[in-house]
C-alpha cells in the first residue's frame, strides 16, 4: 500500500536520476568533443597529390631493386625505416596472410 506522499517522493527521485543521467551523458559528450579536437590540432596537415606522388618517386628509387645499376631490392627492414622517416611512427601496415613479414616486424 502506498501513502500519499510516497509517489510524489518517487517521482521526485527518478526525476533526480534523470537529471544526473543527463549531467553524466554532457560530461562525457564534452569530453570527446576536446579530445576529438585534441587530436585534430595534433595532426600534421593532409598532404597534396603532388606531395605524395614524391614520396612515391622517393621510395621507388630508395626501395626498388634497378638491375642496371646493380642495386638490390630493400630488406623488409630498410623499407619499415623508410616508411618511419617518411610518415613518423603513427603508421598503419596492412598485408595478406601470404605476406606477414612486414606486420611481423613492426609488430
Amino acid at each position: 500500500m502506498s501513502t500519499p506522499g510516497s509517489t510524489a517522493e518517487s517521482a521526485g527521485g527518478l526525476a533526480a536520476l534523470h537529471a544526473a543521467a543527463r549531467t553524466r551523458t554532457a560530461a562525457r559528450e564534452a569530453a570527446k568533443a576536446a579530445a576529438h579536437d585534441q587530436r585534430q590540432e595534433s595532426r600534421r596537415p593532409r598532404r597534396t597529390a603532388a606531395e605524395l606522388q614524391s614520396i612515391v618517386e622517393r621510395g621507388q628509387q630508395e626501395l626498388h631493386a634497378d638491375a642496371a645499376s646493380g642495386a638490390r631490392e630493400a630488406s623488409a627492414s630498410e623499407v619499415i625505416a623508410w616508411a618511419v622517416r617518411e610518415f613518423g611512427h603513427s603508421i598503419a601496415v596492412a598485408s595478406s596472410m601470404a605476406d606477414a613479414v612486414l606486420p611481423h616486424l613492426v609488430s
